[in-house]
């Protein structure tokens, strides 16, 4: 690839620190770290830029030497060493625009490198290997050997695995393997078991069970190993191929009767994959074998057997050579390309696979059954250049080659790499371009995505064998980035920023051999790609960092560099006249220039910052030697020390610096575990006596006070470095216990269960692996470092701890393992979790007068990533004591012990969440209500341990001093779970917990505390329990001493709020409360009611209020208002004498049965039940109810009053009393009595007297008809009466009845009666 313009400028300063393998620290970080350490590690960087011996023909590089190999002296078992980063604050963790040392090759594998080097030169010695991505395994065949490692770990690289070829491959010395057989190896690893198959996480697995197959790409000689970890010495399976069989020499000897010569006519494996046995008895795997020719062969591995079986398929002996002219040897005759497995959620059938097939023309869809039964079928194809073609993709190009496909990392989308023969229409110059093309999987079909992606628009004519050896890689980040792999050992990454391609090509500073093969390292991040891992010939396994790819990588220029040694010579002629001899270099320096502006720009923000790093270095420095800081606050004040914030902040970056300082591999040259604990510790205690005098200065400068007040957030950060240091430190000195005491032997079960002594099964230090792991594949700068090393160096990332906790607990509790195993290994989590929370609460209540006002701060130990993996740990807890409980009921207390730990950290980080959130004004409720529900959840699993705990061992206790033991007891068990519920307001469990003690002096002094709101008091909660267990009596006793939130709480409960109105001599409002009382319709009410009356039992069903509880409610309400100072004639006394009559009027409607005895009718309703009743008493009823209904409530139901008064008329023989007046000769006595007895003198006697509530009947229905001025008469119950039949013969004695019935004298009568009634009362 080109080499970026940034990487070749190196200034003359860094020359000699680069020759020695090292990047100079610069001074102002080196400050900052404590004796024995050094900033994070980078890369070694290189002196000059240096290209391989062998340059890139795909992609080389003008100008390129050869620095000396280091090799010689790296055949030592010490792992090469990064020097120190550029800025020791930078947060990647060092100079991410150079490759990382990842792991190196094994030491027997590097001394037989060096052994087989003829005359020390390197590039004469042919090497094969290569690296699997799904297992992690690297390979490497050196001399009659197979060496096989972990490439990602490079402490595991010294423990690999070397497997000796069978003799029948080799030579008769046995000293290297037989000519025949060639040099060049594919090689399958098929993972047939991983050690934490439940985890959805790939950097967490970790293979433990694989099959190795080994195929000869010129022989097809086949060696299968059936599981290269089992430590029983099985003998590999060897096949010397199909052999002599015609289908194997049938495609051969047809193209050489074509005229093909060469590689063209003979016939190599191009690619292989396998997969193992699904759904089978038999224990094995199949791999299917792609050849050059086109060929697809099936292999069957299984017992002590390799089966063969040919897979027929129309192979295309494509164009004869020579087509293109013979000044360019190419052709397309390979028929096949490359293999890949589709998906397994692809596949058709259970226990069948499906196979993508690369080939000449386009991709093809084989159907595999993994099984013995070696079925295999064609289900489609795909023309990829019939799709190019109707897209106009290749217009104007001549020819075509599909070189290689794999699937994306979401294993959704398939790239594919293709190179076309192109010809300059201006020049006539032939050159070749690279390009990709993304497809995504159909069932029956593929479909491209978008256009086409140029990789390289103008390269050199490529041979054949060089250009169908392209390998492509993809998943790598950048994210989109693809790799290209090429036969001379060159490693492209092609990247697209801003719609430019960029291209990147890695290269060492050294000769460290080819590059064999690269992979992706698995992310921490489930469908996110990792960083590149490229396998080298003799320096190892190395990284390179996204940003590398983005700073360094370059636009291909618009004339191919490569030019030089072109098999077209006349097209170099042609460019030097068209363009002259210096065009190509000042396109070149103007590309450099363009570069190097842009990482300049990209730097440039920064150069302040690295100024006033340095300063405040100096500063610090100048303290520790002579402990005075004068003037420094003013002198940073002036370099903008405090511009920025929060993680920004240059105060923040030093303290980081301090905590986060890696030590120089303590864990890569200590051999004892005593020794490496003891060095882990040291430098921890050197990292807080390092931060506690940072502190200092930063107290002694004024920058403290200056950070106080101004930039809250940013003290705040670096007092949590301490926090952080501080509970780091206390979980070594937990692992320091346990490992002691697991060597001293003094762990056992009995001892596991003590607090002191946790790390039983060394679980915690699995998951310090896990966090120092996943560091690791988050951050490529870390991969030559201990996992162990990262995790107690990477102080300010400790809540990584919790989330593997939340994401990843299944790896190290397996739901495999027993069940004693799995609850010994969570506790033991639980317990390092909590105790490393306490401590850094302790640290913040020791040092709180460092801290700045905490208002609106959210500590790190509330953070949402941290109650995540405590509440995933009490899940887990609960969960596990469910199992315990049958089968372990001796670890249930060891559990519930660990789980109240967890328990008081968890709810502590939420109490501090939300506190923050509300200082903030934030919205909290969601987060208040998940704190609500699992505080319950988790004081009442609590609750009920400690209760059966209790009945178990007390099941015996009888009598009265019995009970009073059996209380105290509980009262101490009790203590600490209510001290855990009165800091985070567990109502509920405080209620239990004294109800169960019968202690209601502890009860009332929780009441007596200020928990909560005003709302949520302990107080409010009690008396809602109170009123839903109906013990009412205890709600008012208990309410004397809280008169004011009984008050609060009985506005909602109006069923009791009366009886307190009285307590306190509220009468107009007991008043007021009891008369809409008597209306309501809620059985709630009406149960207190009847409890109140002693009518109530707790076995009854609560049902609604009956009419006579209605009358008392009502009784009590008229007296309540006349105590309360109302007069008998007040507008609130005649409310409740009209609601008293109308009761009455129901009380008879319910004795003749119209109505049910618990129904709450309205004035509309009782009327319109009178009016349907022929009951004449009743009737006359609804007169009463109109009476006392109001003026509002006559004149919104006139027509009902209009139809009673006709009603009315029919109750009496009119015409008949007329006939019978006149035969006998009635007498004014006998005519008043007459009409006295009829229901129209009753009715106008009741409508019309001067006791009407809310103004006369006149106002809205006049009792004669009146014409006015105009002539127009008004609706009148006269009008009214002249609608019925029998007023035109009686209708005199009919007005002569109302008329009779609302005189005054009547009237008076009627009222005399009422006053009567009411005193009577």
């Amino acid at each position: 690839m080109f080499s970026p313009a940034s990487a070749r400028s190196r200034g003359k300063g860094r020359d000699v620190a680069a020759v020695k393998g090292r990047t100079p620290l610069r001074q102002a970080d080196a400050r900052f770290l404590p004796v024995g350490e050094e900033a994070l590690p980078s890369s070694p960087s290189t002196p000059l830029q240096t290209e391989l011996p062998e340059a890139s023909r795909l992609f080389p590089s003008p100008g390129s030497t050869v620095t000396p190999s280091p090799f010689q002296r790296r055949v030592s078992s010490t792992p090469i060493r990064s020097p120190p980063l550029l800025r020791g604050f930078d947060k990647s963790g060092g100079d991410t625009s150079q490759p990382v040392f990842v792991s190196d090759l094994p030491k027997q594998l590097r001394v037989a490198l060096s052994e087989e080097e003829p005359d020390g030169r390197p590039e004469t010695s042919q090497i094969c290997g290569g690296m699997d991505e799904g297992t992690g395994l690297s390979w490497m065949i050196c001399g009659t050997c197979v060496f096989v490692w972990r490439h990602v770990s490079h402490q595991w690289s010294e423990n690999f695995r070397k497997f000796a070829m069978p003799n029948e491959l080799c030579t008769p010395s046995l000293d290297k393997i037989d000519s025949k057989h060639g040099d060049s190896w594919v090689v399958c690893i098929t993972e047939l078991q991983s050690e934490t198959q439940t985890s959805t996480a790939k950097f967490t697995q970790k293979c433990i069970s694989a099959s190795m197959i080994i195929c000869s790409r010129k022989s097809l000689a086949v060696v299968h190993w059936a599981d290269i970890f089992s430590d029983t010495d099985y003998k590999p399976v060897l096949s010397l191929g199909p052999g002599g069989s015609l289908e194997y020499k049938g495609l051969t000897e047809r193209r050489a009767s074509l005229g093909w010569t060469g590689a063209a006519v003979s016939s190599h494996v191009r690619s292989m994959v396998s997969s193992f046995y699904m759904n089978c008895d038999v224990q094995g795997c199949v791999a299917i074998v792609c050849l050059s020719t086109g060929e697809l062969w099936r292999l069957d591995c299984h017992g002590s057997n390799i089966y063969w079986k040919k897979i027929y398929r129309d192979v295309d002996d494509g164009p004869a050579q020579g087509d293109l002219g013979k000044s360019f040897p190419i052709s397309n005759s390979v028929g096949a390309r490359s293999l890949v497995w589709r998906p397994k959620e692809g596949s058709s059938m259970e226990g069948w696979r499906q196979l993508l097939l690369l080939t000449a023309a386009g991709i093809e869809c084989w159907d595999v059954e993994l099984s013995v039964d070696h079925n295999i079928q064609l289900l489609w194809k795909y023309d990829v250049f019939a799709d190019l073609d109707s897209g106009k993709v290749l217009t104007g190009q001549k020819q075509t080659w599909l070189l290689d496909f794999q699937w994306d990392i979401t294993c959704k989308r398939l790239k594919l790499l293709l190179a076309s023969y192109c010809k300059d229409k201006v020049n006539g110059s032939n050159y070749m371009q690279y390009f990709t093309a993304s497809y995504s999987c159909l069932p029956n079909s593929l479909r491209r995505e978008g256009g086409i992606q140029i990789v390289l628009p103008k390269a050199r004519i490529e041979e054949e064998e060089f250009l169908l050896s392209m390998q492509l890689r993809v998943g790598g980040k950048p994210e989109g980035s693809v790799m290209i792999l090429a036969s001379d050992g060159t490693a492209t990454v092609a990247y697209c920023q801003g719609g430019a391609m960029k291209l990147y090509k890695f290269n060492l500073g050294w000769d460290a051999g080819k590059v064999i093969d690269a992979c992706v390292l698995p992310s921490s991040e489930e469908k996110e790609g990792g960083s590149w891992l490229v396998l080298t010939e003799r320096a190892g396994v190395w990284a390179i960092p996204g940003d590398a790819v983005l700073l360094c990588g370059v636009e291909p220029p618009e004339r191919s560099l490569s030019r030089k040694g072109s098999l077209n010579d006349r097209s170099i002629k042609e460019d030097k006249r068209h363009t002259g001899p210096s065009t190509w270099r000042e396109d070149l320096k103007l590309d450099e220039t363009i570069e190097m502006k842009g990482n300049l720009a990209a730097l440039e923000h920064t150069s302040v910052d690295v100024e006033v790093e340095a300063l405040v270095g100096q500063f610090f420095t100048n303290f520790l030697t002579t402990g005075r800081a004068d003037g420094v606050a003013e002198k940073l004040q002036l370099a903008g020390a405090f511009e920025k914030e929060d993680n920004t902040n240059v105060f923040v970056l030093a303290s980081k610096a301090i905590v986060d300082a890696l030590p120089k591999h303590w864990t890569s040259s200590m051999s004892s575990n005593t020794a490496i604990l003891a060095a882990v510790s040291a430098q921890l205690a050197d990292k807080q006596c390092r931060h506690q005098q940072f502190l200092q200065f930063l107290s002694a400068s004024n920058c403290h006070e200056e950070l106080r007040h101004r930039q809250r957030s940013t003290l705040h950060l670096i007092m949590e470095h301490g926090e952080k240091l501080s509970a780091v430190i206390s979980l070594r000195e937990l692992h320091n216990l346990s490992a002691q005491a697991r060597q001293q032997g003094l762990l056992d079960s009995e001892w596991s269960s003590k607090t002191e002594v946790t790390e039983a099964s060394g679980a915690m230090w699995e998951l310090v692996l896990l966090t120092g792991e996943k560091a690791r594949r988050n951050n490529v700068m870390l991969l030559d470092r201990d996992k162990a090393e990262i995790f107690y160096s990477r102080i300010t990332e400790l809540e990584d701890l919790f989330s593997c906790i939340h994401l990843h607990f299944d790896v190290i509790v397996i739901k495999e393992q027993p069940t004693q195993a799995q609850a010994e290994k969570a506790c033991e989590i639980a317990h390092a979790c909590a105790k490393a929370l306490k401590t850094g609460i302790r640290f913040r209540d020791t040092h709180h007068t460092w801290y700045p006002s905490p208002e609106g701060l959210t500590p790190w130990y509330c953070k949402p990533v941290v109650r995540m993996g405590l509440w995933k740990l009490a899940t887990v807890i609960l969960d596990l004591k469910e199992e315990v409980s049958v089968l372990l009921p001796s670890l249930v207390m060891t559990l519930m012990s660990h789980l109240e730990e967890v328990a008081d950290v968890l709810l502590e980080a939420y109490a501090g969440a939300i506190t923050a959130m509300v200082e903030r004004e934030e919205e909290y409720r969601a987060l208040q209500m998940e704190y609500w529900s699992r505080r319950d959840l988790l004081l009442s699993a609590m609750h009920q341990h400690v209760r059966r705990l209790f009945e178990d061992a007390n099941k015996d206790a009888d009598g009265e001093i019995g009970e009073r033991n059996r209380l105290n007891i509980l009262q101490e068990l009790y203590s600490p779970l209510v001290s855990l519920a009165r800091r985070h307001a567990g109502y509920q469990t405080l209620w239990d917990i004294c109800s169960e003690l019968k202690d209601m002096s502890s009860l009332r002094s929780f009441m007596h505390e200020s928990m909560g709101l005003r709302e949520g008091r302990f107080s409010n909660f009690v008396f809602e329990q109170c009123y839903k267990n109906k013990q009412f009596s205890k709600l008012l006793r208990l309410g004397q001493e809280f008169k004011e939130d009984l008050s609060l709480f009985l506005q909602k409960h109006k069923d009791l709020l009366w009886l307190h109105d009285l307590h306190i001599e509220h009468f107009s409002l007991a008043s007021s409360t009891l008369h809409w009382l008597a209306f309501s319709k809620e059985p709630v009410v009406s149960a207190a009611v009847e409890y109140l009356h002693g009518n109530w039992t707790p076995y009854c069903k609560t049902s609604k209020l009956k009419m006579a509880h209605r009358k008392r409610l009502l009784n009590m309400a008229k007296l309540s208002a006349l105590a309360g100072g109302d007069s008998v004639l007040s507008e609130k006394v005649m409310d409740i004498d009209a609601d008293i009559e109308m009761l009455k009027v129901q009380m008879e409607a319910y004795q003749c049965n119209l109505v049910e005895e618990d129904d709450v009718l309205t004035p509309r309703q009782l009327v319109e039940i009178c009016l349907k009743s022929d009951n004449r008493n009743l009737f006359l009823r609804l007169f009463h109810v109109f009476a006392w209904g109001g003026d509002i409530f006559r004149k919104s139901n006139r027509s009902l009053l209009e139809a009673a008064w006709l009603k009315a008329v029919d109750f009496d023989d009119w015409i008949m009393m007329r006939q019978v007046s006149e035969r006998d000769g009635w007498s004014d006595e006998q005519h008043v009595e007459a009409l006295h007895n009829t229901v129209l003198y009753e009715a106008a006697r009741c409508c019309y007297s001067c006791f009407q509530k809310g103004g006369s009947f006149e106002n809205v229905l006049p009792l004669l008809c009146e014409e006015t001025e105009e002539g127009v008469e008004f609706k009148s119950v006269e009008t009214i009466l002249m609608r019925h039949a029998d007023f035109p013969e009686a209708g005199q004695i009919m007005i002569a009845a109302i008329q009779m019935g609302s005189s005054t004298e009547d009237a008076k009568s009627l009222g005399d009666e009422m006053d009567i009634e009411r005193i009577k009362f």
